[in-house]
Formats: structure tokens, C-alpha cells, sequence
């Protein structure tokens, strides 16, 4: 679910520029991944997994109006969104949350089906940047958990407008 808002201006003959800005309002998970410590004789696997939310973004899209009701256009733009990483099983179970921006770069295509309304599909690429996530254990033995992944995304939208 991403909700939205944004401006379309004529620029001229049948370019356009647009501007948008949409948040998404769903949590995503990935599954849980296992790692062990082979320092340590019999050690369990710790299970982790990610948690990305709160992605609001900015962009503009430059178009092309192929005629009046069809137009074809890029994404470029900036994302920010949060990251969080858990564990999913044994111990004081830390957890780390981090925000993190990058950029946005998508394709996409807009046809007005009759009136204001107009129906779109969109691919994008979100690249962000490493967020630093560290935990520290509070329960016996103590120790801290150390992350750095990378963050990406692809999306593929499919949806309805409406134009006043």
C-alpha cells in the first residue's frame, strides 16, 4: 500500500515534468537467517531477521506524452526509510533500528481510462546507504552484535489515480 501525492506540468510540446511525494504504509520483513559463532564448541544458530518501515520519498518524473491520454515517463529521487534487525530466537534477543537515505531511479507508464481517473505501472530501484547496526546482549556473557548490510529494493507498482 503507498500512498501518494504529486504534480504534473507541461514543459513543452509533449514533454512533462512531475513531482511526487509517497509514502509507504506497509512493514516489510525478510525471512530469518541463522549464524553461529565457530569459535564457540556446540554453538547454537541465532537466528536474525530485517524489518524495513516508514518509507516516505521524493522524486520527479520526467515524461513524455505519447497523446492525451497516455504518458511515459522516468523516476529519480531520494528515499529514506527505517531498518531494523532482531533476533528471532535464544537470549536477551537485541535489536537495533536505524534511519537510512538513498536514491530512487523507476520507469513507468500513466493511461487515462475515462474522466479523472487513469490507471499506472511502475518498476523502480531503491539503492540506500549501510545503515550501522550494533546491539549489545544484556543477559549472561554479555557481548555486542555488529551490522552493516546493504539495503535495496525493487518495486513494481500497479494501481489507480485520479487527476482533478
Amino acid at each position: 500500500l503507498v500512498l501518494g501525492s504529486g504534480y504534473l506540468f507541461p514543459v513543452q510540446n509533449n514533454f512533462t515534468l512531475g513531482v511526487g511525494i509517497p509514502y509507504s504504509a506497509l512493514t516489510q520483513e525478510t525471512s530469518s537467517v541463522a549464524f553461529y559463532y565457530p569459535s564457540i564448541k556446540n554453538s547454537p544458530n541465532f537466528n536474525y531477521k530485517f524489518t524495513i518501515s516508514n518509507r516516505f520519498s521524493v522524486f520527479i518524473t520526467p515524461g513524455y506524452a505519447i497523446d492525451q491520454d497516455k504518458l511515459a515517463y522516468t523516476k529519480l529521487g531520494y528515499s529514506n526509510q527505517s531498518v531494523q534487525y532482531s533476533q528471532t530466537n535464544c537470549c536477551s534477543s537485541p535489536s537495533n533500528k536505524a534511519q537510512v537515505g538513498g536514491y530512487i531511479l523507476g520507469l513507468g507508464y500513466k493511461q487515462l481510462i475515462t474522466g479523472g481517473l487513469y490507471g499506472f505501472v511502475e518498476a523502480n530501484y531503491y539503492g540506500y546507504a549501510k545503515p550501522n547496526l550494533s546491539s549489545t546482549y544484556t543477559d549472561e556473557g554479555g557481548g555486542t552484535v555488529s551490522s552493516n548490510p546493504s539495503v535495496s529494493a525493487y518495486n513494481f507498482l500497479a494501481g489507480l489515480g485520479y487527476r482533478f
